[in-house]
């Protein structure tokens, strides 16, 4: 039998981990989780509205980059506004995602290993549970460590370039991750002919020709500012800064100092670890190859060993830079950016130490990652059908997904939905307060009012809450959804009327009296549970 050729091996090996990341992820694409009235209505209803034209900032709150809307109103277009549609969307970019992290590994590490870490991300991959947009980011994330590291391998200048269009596109999605990106590019083109030398090759490498750095200093920036301005055109200064929470003032920290937060970053850590013994075998997996690296790198054994060192010291660092979101911010699922890397960094060790090691441990290592992969894909399959229980599917031609919602919270919006669609003409519109927009996406609905969300943390000014009056007179407005949260402890919410828009909170009591309450008004209402609604017409 003829010997294949690598790329032919190669090739049958990315065909291979395509198939896998189809079978680990196709259990959870009608799988929600829990699904917030808030900011998962927030989504869809942008999602769609999309496809009427509207656009980002300037046509509803959005606190994002511009360009994870279009990619999945793409979606809503070609499959029907559904929250399956948005899972399935979100689900494609996760399977890109693994299928990078697969060829950034493979440019290091044994083929073997590089499939192994695929599935492992697929099987525990940690997304962000309140948004779809950011699984964008995740993608981004990963394509620019693969041509990133291609480029320290191969020294093309095209993988470079490569990373800086992979820059520009997540500088539309996350601006803060997108500048870390760029800097990255920027810094390694300078430092080029600083590197070592690429794999089989004797010949220094060459600087960078001028319009790498033209393109990066210059043209991309220049050209990200255009098309923020093009989008954020004729709003206020107080909105401008309300898309674009990036200042001290808007993120208060959610733990008081730098080391509080550090703190509850590695308690966070170990108490997950405690909470799956195949994330604590692996954990004790890597501690050991790490060791054996290093060993093996004091002794200069390692293969490439400059190369290697110098991946793993890039894949360090910019895990080190993706805290910033957590560390300045204290909420802890900001540090999920770093999930693509960690992985990256994680198999990077495990492949470098098993490729060192003998025939007999090398196998015996193969044979206990792929065991925890098993067992990782066994208890998921678990907790996904123990989820998929009749009581807990959203039947709504909208939504059309499992939820871990109480049963409570999805009679609430059945009956609310119910209520608004019997009770409005089919041009009539309704406002709901303080963050309700999954009521404007299940009854097709257009809100009112450009602003989405009320609440503390926004700060809202008068002038502001007069913009909105006018809009709701503008749209002869007669009926309001007042939600539980509306009266909320948690933190950055606060009191209608009290805390925030006072003027809002007057003109309601005002102009409109209740109809009828559904839902739970009794217990502290939550993101997604203990959700209550009163119906409010206008007098």
């Amino acid at each position: 039998m003829p010997k294949l050729r690598p790329s032919v091996i190669s090739f049958l090996w990315l065909l291979g981990v395509a198939l896998a990341g189809f079978v680990l992820l196709i259990p959870f694409v009608n799988v929600q989780g829990w699904l917030a009235q808030g900011d998962h209505g927030r989504d869809c209803y942008i999602f769609e509205r999309i496809l009427y034209g509207d656009m980002p900032y300037r046509d509803f709150w959005w606190v994002y980059g511009p360009l994870m809307p279009y990619y999945f109103a793409l979606f809503f277009k070609i499959l029907g506004p559904s929250v399956l549609t948005a899972l399935i969307a979100h689900s494609f970019l996760i399977f890109l995602s693994g299928i990078f992290i697969f060829l950034a590994l493979n440019t290091i590490v044994p083929l073997w290993a590089a499939f192994l870490g695929a599935c492992w991300f697929w099987l525990f991959y940690q997304g962000f549970f309140f948004t779809y947009d950011h699984t964008g980011g995740i993608l981004c994330l990963s394509a620019f460590a693969f041509f990133f590291l291609s480029y320290i391998k191969t020294d093309l200048r095209k993988m470079l370039w490569y990373a800086l269009a992979v820059t520009f596109v997540l500088l539309l999605i996350r601006v803060n991750f997108g500048l870390i990106a760029l800097a990255t590019c920027v810094v390694t083109a300078a430092m080029t002919p600083l590197l070592p030398e690429p794999c089989d090759s004797k010949d220094q490498r060459k600087k960078h020709s001028p319009a790498f750095f033209y393109t990066s200093l210059f043209i991309i920036p220049l050209t990200i500012v255009l098309i923020y301005a093009f989008f954020l055109y004729g709003l206020s200064n107080a909105e401008i800064r309300q898309c674009l929470p990036y200042s001290a003032e808007q993120e208060q920290p959610y733990v008081g100092s730098l080391m509080e937060r550090l703190q509850t970053y590695f308690q966070m850590f170990f108490s997950s670890l405690r909470a799956s013994q195949v994330q604590l075998a692996l954990c004790l997996t890597v501690l050991a190859c790490t060791v054996h690296m290093i060993f093996l790198a004091l002794k200069k054994r390692i293969v490439h060993q400059r190369e290697i060192i110098l991946c793993l010291i890039f894949l360090g660092l910019f895990l080190l830079l993706m805290l910033h979101e957590y560390l300045f911010s204290g909420f802890f699922y900001r540090a999920l950016w770093q999930r693509p890397i960690s992985v990256i960094f994680i198999f990077t060790v495990i492949g470098v130490s098993a490729a060192h090691l003998q025939s007999a441990p090398r196998r015996i290592l193969l044979a206990f990652i792929t065991l925890l992969v098993a067992w990782g894909f066994v208890n998921n399959s678990k907790t996904i059908q123990g989820m998929k229980t009749p009581e807990h599917y959203f039947a709504n031609a909208r939504a059309r997904v499992y939820v871990i919602n109480d049963i409570g919270w999805l009679k609430t919006v059945n009956d609310t939905t119910e209520f608004l669609n019997k009770n409005l003409n089919k041009d009539e519109l309704f406002f709901a307060i303080p963050y309700e927009p999954l009521y404007y996406y299940l009854t097709r609905k257009k809100s009112p009012t450009r602003q989405l969300v009320f609440g503390e943390f926004l700060k809202i000014r008068p002038p502001q809450e007069e913009k909105t009056i006018r809009e709701l007179e503008e749209n002869h407005v007669n009926w309001v959804l007042l939600s539980s949260r509306s009266a909320s402890p948690e933190g950055g919410l606060g009191v209608l009327g009290k805390d925030y828009c006072p003027l809002i909170a007057d003109y309601i009591n005002k102009n409109f009296t209740s109809v009828v309450r559904f839902g739970d008004w009794t217990n502290v209402p939550g993101w997604a549970w203990n959700h209550g609604t009163l119906i409010l017409k206008r007098k």
